[in-house]
């Protein structure tokens, strides 16, 4: 039985931010482009308050509960393309500050190009791009991803949309896998050691 998502709104941000904080200070993207752990949970909790802004603005956003301990961002067809001044609005420019010339530079090499170049190589023309699906540590292993997933799978599917993601951590293929997600394509990201799996769910056939 599918549940019934929470729709988080600006009261939430802090929380989601630092949910997500916690999901990912161990994401094989961040540790590169942020060695230092200390140093990267402070950085990254402004980070993902832009992400929680920007979802909330010009995306969807979703929690199985008013606890917000998970989170699921969609960018959906129609919203619009992701420009230099949508995210500025949400936080860009202190983002850029906080990360720094160097972290910033890494970012750039690692993530900022590159997926945006494999999504338009891979995805099809009209697509769902989840850009984040986390669950805080704390609460993992309860089915959380496939609560927050299904009930937008059934919006996509009586639409006809397909769901694209991206991630760079290999463990996390399998579990998109299990959620219906098929893999696209892995790219090994030149200069580092990161590899970006490229994955996309389909429809379901009825």
């Amino acid at each position: 039985m599918m549940v019934e998502l929470y729709r988080p709104t600006k009261k939430d941000i802090p929380k989601l931010a630092q949910v997500m904080v916690n999901a990912f200070v161990d994401y094989p993207l961040h540790v590169w482009i942020l060695p230092d752990e200390s140093e990267r949970r402070k950085k990254l909790y402004t980070h993902f308050l832009m992400f929680v802004r920007y979802g909330l603005k010009y995306g969807d956003v979703y929690a199985t509960s008013l606890d917000c301990d998970d989170i699921a961002i969609f960018i959906q067809p129609g919203s619009g393309p992701m420009t230099t001044w949508r995210w500025i609005q949400c936080g860009g420019i202190n983002f850029v500050r906080v990360y720094g010339r160097t972290a910033m530079k890494r970012y750039e090499i690692a993530a900022i190009g590159t997926t945006e170049k494999i999504r338009k190589k891979n995805a099809p023309a009209t697509h769902s791009y989840l850009i984040y699906l986390a669950v805080d540590p704390r609460v993992q292993g309860q089915g959380r991803a496939r609560k927050l997933l299904e009930p937008v799978f059934h919006q996509l599917d009586e639409k006809n949309i397909p769901c694209y993601v991206e991630t760079f951590k290999v463990m996390n293929e399998t579990i998109y896998n299990r959620l219906g997600f098929e893999t696209l394509e892995r790219v090994s990201i030149p200069g580092t050691d990161l590899t970006l799996i490229s994955m996309l769910w389909r429809q379901r056939q009825t």
